[in-house]
């Protein structure tokens, strides 16, 4: 459900997810990054880097596409929505009984 209202569901080690606790909870104005683009979690300023590792993390290329173009299933089927309209017309034609 997380993909179908825009959601990113990464799975962290409960290592991360306890250092990313710390270093929010320890470092006043810390901040991190969460980058679809490369997959990657960061410091989110430069000026902080020193304290987070870059965390990479994986999702299946359609999706990280669809979350990266803001569509949802019903968005990604009418990108194709021409080829569709196409498709029902010649097969309407072919077959004109149904």
């Amino acid at each position: 459900n997380c993909f179908k209202n825009g959601i990113l569901p990464i799975q962290l080690t409960e290592e991360q997810v306890e250092n990313l606790f710390h270093l929010v909870t320890e470092n006043k104005g810390f901040t991190f990054t969460v980058d679809l683009e490369s997959q990657t979690i960061k410091a989110g300023d430069e000026s902080q880097s020193h304290l987070l590792d870059e965390i990479k993390f994986d999702i299946p290329a359609p999706r990280k596409s669809s979350l990266l173009k803001g569509l949802d299933e019903i968005g990604e089927t009418l990108v194709h929505s021409d080829v569709i309209r196409a498709f029902e017309e010649k097969y309407h034609s072919a077959n004109p009984w149904l």
